[in-house]
């Protein structure tokens, strides 16, 4: 299960870099925050679990529609599913709505599983698995 949960690390985390780069898809303490805050809503540590969807929030970039040719229009969407899922996970979680933002935070996860696979499937996603 660690396996999969690693991948809410986004692929936009590290997109916007130049175009002469390649992209940043991989970052270990993005992993480690995403774990520790689906363990924190399976433990119910309610208590530093806001901070952290701010933290993750802040390290994933939105991409940008001008990346949409260079990463692909499925990538681009999953990129979007995710943020949206997340905005709202923050909002649910603010109101203490603590059940109905752990379910939201699994469609966060499922946006991740699916923006790492179409970017591998497109020859520059993260390995798997994750060393």
């Amino acid at each position: 299960m660690r396996r999969l949960l690693w991948l809410c690390l986004l692929l936009p985390a590290g997109l916007l870099l130049g175009q002469d780069e390649e992209p940043r898809i991989h970052d270990p303490e993005l992993d480690e925050l995403a774990v520790s805050i689906y363990s924190k809503f399976l433990a119910e540590d309610y208590e530093t679990i806001r901070a952290d969807l701010r933290k993750l929030r802040d390290a994933c970039s939105e991409m940008k529609v001008e990346e949409r040719e260079r990463y692909g229009s499925l990538v681009l969407d999953y990129d979007r599913s995710f943020h949206r899922a997340l905005d709202r996970v923050r909002a649910l979680a603010a109101r203490g709505e603590w059940d109905d933002s752990g379910i939201q935070y699994e469609w966060v996860m499922r946006s991740c599983v699916g923006c790492h696979r179409a970017s591998r499937e497109a020859g520059f996603g993260p390995p798997v698995p994750v060393p």
